[in-house]
């Protein structure tokens, strides 16, 4: 699972390159400059924006071992989700202002927030389901971890009590 002040990371730099990619693609092409030119950037941040949605996600739906064993305060928790979420939406903003800026920039970014739309629900559903099975198999192992760790104290206690009537 990717932490989410990685992802936070990802996200911010991958908007950085498109905006000086941008800017130097301007420079280079004067006035022939086309916002489709910066797939490979768009990419890039709309991939790490993916990666941060998960991961909040992730840490909204912990494991049973992750609530009993994770360090962190409450509070601290849901700073840096709440934190993620917000720089999540202020860095999609940007991008949406370099595209609207750039000639087809609008129509472009109409079209593409149609289909993601659509790709995004299936990929969330997906995302849910997948986090769900995962906390579902942490939380199995654990239990049998602690039932496995009881059965022994068990056995280990009824074997001393054994031993001492003898």
């Amino acid at each position: 699972m990717i932490e989410i002040s990685l992802a936070v990371a990802a996200a911010d730099r991958a908007y950085k390159l498109l905006k000086t990619g941008i800017e130097r693609k301007k420079e280079l092409e004067g006035l022939g400059f086309d916002i489709e030119d910066m797939a490979k950037p768009i990419s890039s941040f709309f991939s790490a924006k993916n990666d941060l949605d998960v991961a909040a996600a992730k840490a909204k739906n912990p494991s049973a071992a992750n609530k009993l064993f994770n360090q962190g305060s409450v509070e601290a928790y849901a700073f840096e989700v709440v934190r993620a979420e917000k720089k999540a939406k202020e860095l999609e903003e940007k991008v949406k202002e370099l595209f609207w800026r750039e000639r087809g920039g609008q129509a472009l970014y109409s079209k593409m927030l149609r289909i993601r739309q659509v790709e995004r629900a299936r990929r969330l559903q997906v995302a849910r389901e997948a986090a769900k099975k995962q906390k579902f198999m942490n939380d199995l192992i654990f239990a049998g971890i602690a039932i496995s760790l009881g059965l022994g104290i068990l056995g280990y206690l009824l074997n001393l009590i054994f031993k001492s009537i003898r």
